[in-house]
């Protein structure tokens, strides 16, 4: 069901703290505000206290309810009425105007039209303090706000029965009147203990607040999560803010703020105890900790165990919490709560371009093998359907084996084995992968891993048949500050690695294989609406002659994973007689300006340019190949669906004059 405008653009100009009192008189020169910043119902010739109650104690009808005042609601799905708003404000400036349409529930009904007179009499009640609200979140604590529906004004109780009548003639009229008065600045900020001494755990500092600043509401409530963010980092896990006092100076303008802090005993790490597990071992869970008992708490710790803990894929939910009270011997127990998935799950996905051919995918997996969070995942894949012949498909079919906490939480052990056939145009090649590596990580966003990869191939390609028994020892490392997996708007991730191989590799029978991943992305307004994103790859094999080096460890560029518009490895050197042979070295870049049109839809254009070379190094002898496009975004819960169509700016042989992509996930 559509929310009504009350409801959906309102919230906006609302604070989450509880409803604060105006205590004033005619003409006091200060307000005091008791804990909260909005939701004002009092003020000086605007409502007398038994008004203002009489309303909020008043509810409106539901559709099937009659009011307090005998009549029920003659709205329903079939009739709307125009809700006619006029905004009259004296004084501030177009932030004002702007602030108030995104707070006013009656704003929402003039552009969508209300439906029932309930929609408008909720509105119009709660109107004067969603505006209040707006306003003390820039600052102005003297605002003052009138509200009239149906020529009524709202602290009238006749309300109900003209917005009736105006609703049944079909044009209910409603006017806002505003004087926002100044803005006003901190004047100055105190931190204090219970006893009302200034406090000796956290200063003033910690509020992030600057005298002189715009003393805006949502900046006033910030303050107490970083107070008790403060006392926390510093060993107090039960710390709080108990009370705020907020005192505006009408004469200078200015307001003061007063927090009362309660930081209760400094801990260190106790026992954790488990809640909940089934078939995953609770000794486990205790042991995969990242902190140990007797260290100084620190909540970064618990709420890293707590990000470790969802990682293992095992669990629904996971909650790591401390409990209620400090222990006689200064420690604080942790309590891990979870709930087990099931141990099961079975998936598919599918990719298609025009140049690739399309891909399917079908796995099963196991999340819990043995109780200590193993995961085992066999898959099957196809691809290049309906480019290559139905007789020279390409497949892998494997498992992979991850078992975690090996040594420590921080390290995983992963085995893989896979069957691969693949039919690019470039070669063919029938092989047996294997890998078995360690992984370690520093932390959230960097690791690091080390792992042996023998592998054995059966290869036809430009330069003959061969056959290669490999082993190589992978190391690799990984950066990524991003705040979005699969839409980042701003950081960057780096990705690189260096493998030894050795085996019947020519004359040489080593070669050393390199690569580099660098994207960066930076969103261009708050709403990151426009995002800037870009990439670099390069890569190197070094050793062996080209002919010499096994096709699949070549380097090639063209295709939706590189240079959008070209062939899949069409941007690659060739030979004599045109066919694609693959490089030793690597360059592509890639940049795009990722644009959301409505809160789904988003344009993307872009252009990728780069190339293979012969040589070990990238030498640039040959122009870089450059595709051009634009793509289409599809923004969903799990990730945005991607639509690239791209052109290449130069045709190699049996390039596409147009190429289209279709996957889950930016490009990159």
């Amino acid at each position: 069901m559509r929310k009504s405008g009350a409801s959906r653009r309102g919230r906006r100009g609302e604070t989450r703290n509880a409803p604060g009192r105006l205590r004033t008189s005619a003409g006091s020169a200060v307000t005091r505000i008791a804990s909260g910043l909005t939701c004002v119902l009092l003020s000086t010739g605007l409502a007398t206290p038994a008004s203002a109650r009489w309303f909020w104690e008043r509810e409106p009808a539901s559709d099937a309810q009659t009011t307090a005042g005998g009549k029920a609601d003659r709205g329903d799905a079939r009739h709307r009425s125009a809700v006619n708003l006029t905004i009259d404000i004296n004084g501030g400036n177009g932030d004002v105007r702007s602030a108030v349409q995104d707070a006013s529930g009656l704003y929402g009904l003039e552009q969508d039209g209300a439906h029932s007179t309930d929609e408008v009499l909720r509105a119009a009640l709660s109107e004067r303090a969603r505006i209040i609200g707006a306003m003390y979140q820039q600052g102005r604590y003297a605002a003052i706000v009138e509200v009239e529906v149906a020529g009524t004004s709202v602290s009238n109780p006749a309300i109900r029965d003209a917005i009736d009548a105006a609703f049944a003639r079909g044009t209910v009229p409603a006017t806002i009147r505003l004087t926002p008065g100044p803005v006003f600045h901190l004047g100055t900020v105190a931190v204090h203990d219970p006893d009302g001494r200034p406090a000796t755990v956290v200063g003033a500092a910690a509020t992030g607040l600057v005298v002189g600043d715009v003393a805006g509401s949502a900046g006033l409530v910030a303050a107490e999560a970083k107070l008790t963010s403060a006392m926390q980092n510093d060993g107090y896990p039960l710390a709080r803010v108990t009370s705020r006092e907020v005192v505006a100076d009408h004469r200078a303008v200015k307001v003061d703020v007063t927090y009362v802090v309660d930081p209760g005993r400094s801990a260190t790490f106790g026992a954790v105890e488990v809640r909940g597990t089934d078939k995953m071992n609770p000794g486990l869970i205790r042991r995969w900790a990242p902190f140990k008992a007797g260290e100084r708490y620190d909540p970064a710790q618990v709420a890293a165990y707590e990000r470790y803990l969802r990682g293992l894929e095992v669990f629904d939910s996971v909650r790591v919490t401390t409990a209620q009270a400090v222990e006689s011997d200064g420690s604080i127990p942790i309590i891990v709560t979870v709930a087990e998935r099931k141990l099961h799950y079975v998936g598919a996905s599918a990719t298609w371009s025009s140049t690739d051919g399309a891909a399917l995918t079908a796995y099963w997996g196991h999340r819990n093998l043995f109780g200590g969070a193993e995961r085992l995942r066999l898959d099957a894949t196809v691809s290049r359907l309906f480019v290559n012949a139905t007789n020279d498909l390409e497949y892998r079919v494997g498992f992979t084996f991850t078992k975690p906490g090996i040594w420590s939480y921080k390290n995983d052990l992963t085995i893989a084995s896979h069957l691969v056939r693949e039919a690019p145009k470039a070669y063919t090649r029938e092989g047996f992968d294997n890998t078995i590596s360690l992984i370690h990580r520093f932390d959230d966003r960097r690791d690091v891993s080390i792992g042996f990869s023998p592998s054995w191939s059966h290869i036809t390609d430009a330069y003959g048949d061969h056959y290669y028994a490999l082993f190589g020892m992978p190391v690799a490392g990984r950066i990524d500050t991003t705040d979005d997996k699969l839409n980042p708007s701003e950081g960057y991730r780096a990705v690189g690695s260096i493998e030894p191989v050795v085996g019947d590799i020519g004359d040489s029978n080593f070669m050393l294989l390199s690569n580099a991943t660098f994207s960066a992305y930076k969103a261009l307004d708050d709403a990151k609406r426009f995002i800037v994103a870009g990439r670099v790859q390069i890569g190197s094999v070094v050793g062996p002659s080209l002919a010499d080096t096994p096709a699949n460890d070549r380097l090639y560029a063209g295709g939706g994973g590189s240079i959008r518009g070209y062939a899949y490895q069409a941007a690659s050197p060739r030979d004599a007689w045109g066919q694609i042979t693959g490089g030793r070295s690597l360059f592509v870049t890639s940049l795009e300006l990722r644009t959301r049109i409505t809160e789904t839809i988003g344009l993307v254009p872009f252009v990728d340019m780069g190339s293979a070379y012969t040589e070990s190094w990238p030498n640039f002898s040959e122009p870089l190949k450059i595709g051009v496009g634009l793509g289409l975004r599809y923004f969903t819960s799990i990730g945005p669906l991607r639509l690239d169509v791209a052109v290449p700016t130069t045709h190699e042989k049996g390039d596409p004059s147009v190429a289209a992509y279709i996957s889950i996930g930016q490009a990159f």
